[in-house]
């Protein structure tokens, strides 16, 4: 049912149980352990620092770039279940075309230059200007807000506080971990993320399959356009 406005403190508590709020505790109390725990090794190089040593293996590398580019997956989520195959072209295939090229052309030569950044390379190729624009350039396409806008809202909506307080603590808690740690402790933190983003979405499906049914149920309440190839594109 849909909770008025004077219902919804209520509602609220109603659907997130006392087993919500401790699995959420756990999970921050989780990275921050990673964070603490992995800051504890003597004081590390730049290299060790940004770049784990350069000495990641393919299964945590696609772990961490899973969970980073597919983070926003409540956005991801909603665009590929109105826009159905459309989603997948615009935001997927050309993107692993694009990666798969850097992967067998650039990426071998980048290696061998040992550099930290791409704006690095441009700077050095170019002048210090150039490598400023670049870096420039990358900060807004690595734009944080969003995520930030996402993760504080429900923070808000989680535990009732105010909108701007939830964005500074969901902020905060990433900033504390990575800071005291590196990248590695980055790495770390999203093989657990990985885990759960499949994990969650798995006992979702299971839970609503077995309170509503399969396909037949969706086919009674959803817009017989959700069912083509290209849905509402």
């Amino acid at each position: 049912d849909v909770c008025s406005s004077d219902l919804l403190e209520s509602c609220n508590s109603a659907m997130i149980d006392q087993i919500d709020y401790w699995i959420i505790a756990s999970y921050i109390a989780l990275v921050m352990f990673i964070g603490i725990f992995n800051s504890r090794d003597e004081k590390k190089s730049l290299e060790n620092f940004f770049l784990a040593s350069r000495k990641l293996t393919i299964p945590v590398l696609v772990a961490s770039l899973t969970t980073t580019w597919y983070g926003n997956i409540l956005g991801s989520s909603e665009m590929a279940f109105q826009n159905g195959f459309g989603y997948f072209l615009t935001q997927g295939i050309f993107w692993y075309a694009a990666a798969f090229i850097f992967l067998i052309f650039l990426a071998p030569k980048l290696s061998r230059l040992s550099l930290y950044t791409l704006p690095e390379l441009i700077a050095k190729r170019f002048d210090d200007r150039a490598g400023v624009v670049a870096g420039f350039i990358n900060l807004i396409m690595l734009n944080i807000a969003p995520y930030l806008l996402s993760l504080g809202l429900i923070i808000s909506y989680i535990f009732h506080i105010d909108k701007t307080t939830a964005i500074l603590i969901g902020a905060a808690i990433p900033l504390i971990y990575t800071i005291r740690g590196s990248f590695q402790t980055v790495i770390l933190t999203d093989v657990v993320q990985f885990v759960l983003m499949f994990l969650g979405p798995a006992v979702l499906l299971k839970f609503v399959f077995d309170q509503h049914g399969g396909i037949d149920f969706l086919q009674t309440k959803l817009d017989p356009s959700l069912f083509k190839l290209s849905g509402y594109m």
